[in-house]
């Protein structure tokens, strides 16, 4: 990245939505790829100051470090609004750095599903106490310039061996089609299995299973959907080169993404609509 190569500069990350319970923003530093010391943890924490404005009533409130040596910053919502279809900026100043300015415009209203269903759906190589499924989802086109993305987070647990459960989850962002026949989005998962514990022979307990599969329909600004894409685009690569061939991997040429003036990184917004689709009933 090219900024790398220049002075130190605040690194921010900061999403705003009306349904959160408070507003957090991280902040951090870079360090020019030519830094002779070895960089630790502890030195990524900056002193900072920042503030949320409200563009149009100028209304302004600082967020608090809450903690010693941490990279966030936030503030609980019920100390300052942050409604749809409204204008906030980001300011931040810390000692060393140039001051960090960035905008964004809440989504004027949250999209919410029509529908999203798990399906069966033919996975190869399953085992005799798995089920292959994928996700379909749909939701209306709005006459409101929005932008959305799915994201699916699976919880899974397991047996450890100890009497104890482990869990873990991860989640999976998606691209989205419009459909023409009836103007609405719909997204389609890759086919994925879940595990059915109470099928599990003895020696197959160890194996993790599903508990829970959610659904979120993110209605962003254009910040967060431009970040997120990039950060698709870049997760979605293949990496098995056939033949030793770099071409498979080419994408387009990946851009340096933020909207952080002064500094890196996204401040962005959005809405949410959850769908729970799945629950293991225990």
């Amino acid at each position: 990245m090219r900024s790398l190569n220049q002075e130190p500069k605040l690194v921010v990350y900061g999403i705003l939505n009306p349904s959160s319970n408070s507003i957090k923003v991280m902040v951090t530093r870079t360090y020019p790829l030519n830094t002779e010391s070895n960089i630790g943890l502890d030195d990524i924490y900056v002193d900072a100051r920042v503030f949320i404005v409200d563009s149009e009533s100028q209304d302004t409130v600082e967020l608090q470090q809450l903690e010693a040596n941490s990279t966030i910053y936030e503030i609980k919502q019920s100390e300052f609004d942050i409604l749809p279809g409204s204008e906030y900026m980001l300011r931040i100043e810390s000692e060393g750095f140039e001051t960090v300015y960035a905008s964004t415009k809440i989504p004027i209203e949250v999209i919410n599903w029509t529908e999203c269903e798990l399906i069966e759906s033919m996975v190869d190589d399953l085992e005799d106490y798995a089920q292959g499924f994928e996700i379909i989802g749909t939701w209306p086109k709005s006459d409101i310039e929005n932008n959305q993305i799915v994201v699916f987070h699976l919880k899974e647990s397991r047996d450890n061996g100890n009497g104890n459960i482990e869990t873990r989850s991860y989640t999976k962002g998606i691209y989205v089609d419009f459909r023409e026949t009836d103007h609405s989005f719909i997204f389609e998962s890759p086919p994925f299995h879940i595990y059915k514990p109470d099928e599990f022979e003895p020696e197959d307990s160890y194996r993790w299973y599903v508990e829970e599969i959610n659904a979120v329909l993110i209605t962003t600004d254009i910040h967060l959907y431009n970040y997120i894409s990039y950060y698709l685009l870049t997760e979605n690569i293949n990496n098995v080169m056939d033949g030793g061939s770099f071409l498979d991997l080419f994408r387009g040429i990946m851009p340096e993404f933020s909207n952080v003036e002064g500094g890196l990184g996204v401040f962005g917004s959005c809405m949410t609509d959850t769908a729970i689709i799945y629950r293991l009933n225990k």
